[in-house]
């Protein structure tokens, strides 16, 4: 396994990030708050499936500067990396249904102050994507039951959660992509689906 650089970012939170030799991982100053040890495992655990091949996406040279189309690149290689990484912890005793109800109040207390859904292009995408990886992580944990979350966001962005909610469905009733060869496709198949492709490096 490539080595691992732990930094404290500008930004707050959690990230992990492949280089051409390393692989890097943000956290919060640990001076200055204390570290979420789920998160720490998630971050750690996405270098796990970094290590084993499993692809990510690179954007075409024109938008390569572009921080909205990179967040909706991140968001849409995360619904599937997080689920390979949550399956992994859960099979190793972190209690999902616990972190995935406290990210989502903190994602509620932040969207609440919002008065309308995006209209730019990639923030619209980037919402889609973002939740269809809720759905998603909701689905793994529990599939015959749903948050109050999602009642909620649905009142509030109706469009997004009915539009994140069929990309979801997608990736459910797809082959899968429990290896570095079907995420490919999989990948290769949601960007062709939702005329992204353009906005890629061929993987």
């Amino acid at each position: 396994m490539k080595d691992v650089v732990w930094y404290s970012g500008v930004a707050q939170g959690y990230s992990a990030t492949r280089g051409e030799r390393t692989y890097f991982i943000q956290i919060p100053d640990p001076c200055q708050s204390k570290l979420d040890d789920y998160a720490v495992a998630h971050e750690m655990t996405h270098c796990i499936f970094y290590d084993q091949g499993f692809p990510l996406l690179s954007l075409e040279t024109a938008y390569c500067k572009n921080q909205r189309a990179a967040e909706m690149a991140e968001a849409i290689q995360t619904m599937l990396h997080d689920i390979l990484v949550q399956d992994y912890l859960g099979q190793r005793g972190y209690r999902l249904k616990r972190f995935f109800i406290r990210e989502k109040d903190e994602e509620r207390e932040k969207l609440s102050a919002l008065g309308r859904e995006p209209d730019q292009e990639f923030d619209v995408w980037l919402w889609r994507f973002n939740f269809a990886s809720a759905v998603l992580d909701w689905h793994q944990i529990n599939p015959n039951s749903e948050p109050e979350y999602f009642t909620w966001y649905a009142s509030r962005f109706p469009n997004i959660a009915r539009e994140g909610r069929e990309i979801a469905g997608f990736v459910l009733g797809s082959d899968g992509f429990s290896s570095p060869e079907k995420m490919t496709l999989l990948l290769s198949a949601i960007l062709k689906r939702y005329d992204l492709s353009g906005y890629f490096k061929s993987l």
